[in-house]
C-alpha cells in the first residue's frame, strides 16, 4: 500500500486535480500537477488574500460577501464586511 511517504510514479495523463474540503467554518485546498514519469507532489495552499503573510494558514473562513448579487470577497477578506446593509455575507454553510 502507497503512503504519503512512499510516492509511485505516475503514469496516466497530465492533469491538475484540485481537492476542496469545504467546513462549516473554514476550508482547505490541496492541488497537485501530475504528468507521466514523475512522482505527483500535492501541496496545501498556505498563503490567502486578506490573512497576513506570516499566518501559513491552510485553512480559510468559510465566508463569500456579495454586492448586489456580485461576490465581492471570500474568505478572511470577507470578514470586513459583516454587518455592513450594503453586503449579503454567507457564512457556516456546507
Amino acid at each position: 500500500m502507497a503512503t504519503q511517504t512512499d510516492p509511485q510514479v505516475y503514469q496516466g495523463e497530465e492533469k491538475i486535480i484540485v481537492a476542496i474540503d469545504l467546513g462549516t467554518t473554514h476550508t482547505a485546498v490541496s492541488f497537485a500537477h501530475a504528468y507521466p514519469g514523475t512522482d505527483v507532489d500535492v501541496r496545501m495552499v498556505t498563503r490567502w488574500k486578506g490573512q497576513p503573510e506570516a499566518a501559513g494558514d491552510s485553512k480559510i473562513p468559510t465566508i463569500v460577501a456579495y454586492e448586489q448579487g456580485e461576490m465581492t470577497a471570500a474568505g478572511a477578506e470577507a470578514r470586513e464586511f459583516i454587518g455592513d446593509d450594503a453586503y449579503e455575507v454567507s457564512r457556516w454553510f456546507k
